[in-house]
């Protein structure tokens, strides 16, 4: 039987509910439940020495994204051994949802370790992440990043109280505000972002961009699918719109299931690379975690790591 360990944030969304009974599904499985911050690493060292194979992580998408970037900030290598398994254990699950776990932890480690033990290719798929590069925190590893209006957005959640009132709330002043004008000290987070823009290589003529969206999720938050089918898909899904924020709210379903009108306000499409100069400190997300720029980033496709996964979500 392969080597099972459980890797848990028990500060993440459901703040562990389910913890204490998931050891109880698996005959043999290693846990690893870093109590601080500063403990993350030791608890990284121990996986990799004790020769996990399975790796389940219980937490958000917060928690997977700090996982993968200690692990790769720490070990350096181009793939990650473990097969990992994100849990629905924090406020917000995308990849999890992506990947068709089942939300019922319990018997999400039950079916997938009898699965894996029975047919493991069936059901692994190996996924390069997104690095991002020119952070004020380092490199940064994950599987989406945002820039703009949804970042600004991220943002005035975590600095308040959590729930999805509050995200209806802050959804509902967003609109009333891009209609009415009103309230004003929501306007902030509507600015466009300003920065010079190439990809590939190529320098995009335009400077303003409402959205930067990189991804290598093609199903995001709530079953959208914002991306366009690439057929022959280099690297990873990438948009960036310059139109108003008037328009994304006219539009959103539309933008939601990537139904474009001919214009280059629009980009839509992959890329290898993504380089972003002039930013000034702007805000942008790594999985729903906040960060600073510096004055520039470059997003490419990074280390791949081999993610169970119930249904082809890359």
């Amino acid at each position: 039987m392969k080597k099972i360990g459980l890797y848990a944030n028990p500060f993440a969304g459901r703040e562990g509910r389910e913890l204490e009974g998931i050891p109880f599904q698996v005959s043999d499985i290693s846990i690893y439940i870093p109590k601080a911050e500063h403990l993350i690493k030791d608890k990284l060292h121990e996986i990799k020495n004790d020769g996990i194979e399975i790796l389940f992580i219980y937490g958000g998408d917060g928690t997977l994204h700090k996982f993968l970037t200690d692990w790769f900030n720490l070990f350096e290598e181009e793939i990650i051994r473990p097969i990992i398994i994100p849990l629905h254990g924090g406020t917000m699950n995308i990849a999890a949802t992506a990947m068709g776990i089942p939300a019922n932890s319990f018997y999400a480690v039950r079916k997938i370790v009898s699965l894996i033990e029975k047919d493991e290719e069936k059901f692994c798929y190996e996924v390069p992440l997104l690095k991002v590069t020119g952070s004020k925190s380092g490199n940064l590893y994950g599987l989406e990043v945002v820039l703009g209006l949804a970042a600004n957005f991220l943002k005035e959640y975590e600095d308040g109280p959590k729930g999805l009132w509050q995200v209806a709330r802050i959804f509902i002043l967003s609109i009333t505000t891009v209609l009415f004008g009103w309230p004003r000290k929501v306007r902030g987070f509507l600015k466009k972002l300003k920065c010079r823009l190439e990809i590939d290589g190529t320098e995009v003529k335009r400077q303003e961009f409402t959205v930067i969206y990189c991804s290598t999720i093609h199903r995001v938050i709530f079953g959208f699918r914002p991306f366009r089918d690439t057929h022959g898909l280099r690297g990873f899904r990438f948009l960036a719109y310059t139109i108003s924020p008037l328009v994304i709210v006219a539009r959103l379903l539309l933008l939601a299931f990537a139904i474009l009108p001919k214009s280059d306000k629009y980009i839509n499409s992959s890329a290898e690379e993504i380089r972003l100069t002039g930013l000034e400190g702007a805000i942008f997300t790594v999985d729903g975690d906040i960060y600073e720029s510096g004055d520039s980033l470059k997003i490419e496709e990074g280390p791949k790591v081999q993610f169970f996964s119930f249904k082809k979500f890359n």
